[in-house]
C-alpha cells in the first residue's frame, strides 16, 4: 500500500492519499541539489526510503523551502530534475522527509 502525507496546514496534521504508482522500500544513497530556506544554493547527501518509477521518499534534506521547490537529483552517473510535492511536519517522525517526483519523463533513475 504506497501512500504520500499531504499536509494539513489548518489542522497541523498530516493527512494521507494514495500514491499514483506502487512505491517499494529501498534505501539508496543519493545526492540533493537545491536552495535552502535562505537562498543559498546547498548540496546534501541523504538516502530514499521508498521509490517508484517517478518518484521517492527521501530522508534528510530538512534545509528545503517546501513543496513546489525543484531540486535536482544524482545517483552515481544519472542525474534529474525532481519536484518537492510534501514535507514531513518538524516535530512529527516524518520531520526531515521530503516526497519528490521526477519532472523528466522516461528518465530512470532507480
Amino acid at each position: 500500500m504506497a501512500q504520500a502525507a499531504v499536509s494539513d496546514v489548518s489542522a497541523g496534521k498530516s493527512a494521507r492519499k494514495k500514491q499514483k504508482e506502487p512505491r517499494l522500500p529501498k534505501q539508496i544513497r543519493i545526492s540533493v541539489e537545491g536552495i535552502d530556506t535562505n537562498g543559498n544554493p546547498f548540496k546534501q547527501k541523504v538516502q530514499t526510503i521508498n521509490i517508484s518509477a517517478t518518484g521517492a521518499r527521501v530522508d534528510g534534506p530538512c534545509c528545503l523551502r517546501g513543496p513546489g521547490e525543484v531540486v535536482v537529483v544524482k545517483r552515481h552517473w544519472k542525474k534529474a530534475k525532481f519536484r518537492v510535492v510534501w514535507m514531513g511536519q518538524i516535530g512529527t517522525p516524518e520531520a526531515c522527509h521530503v516526497g519528490i517526483c521526477l519532472l523528466e519523463p522516461g528518465k530512470k533513475m532507480w
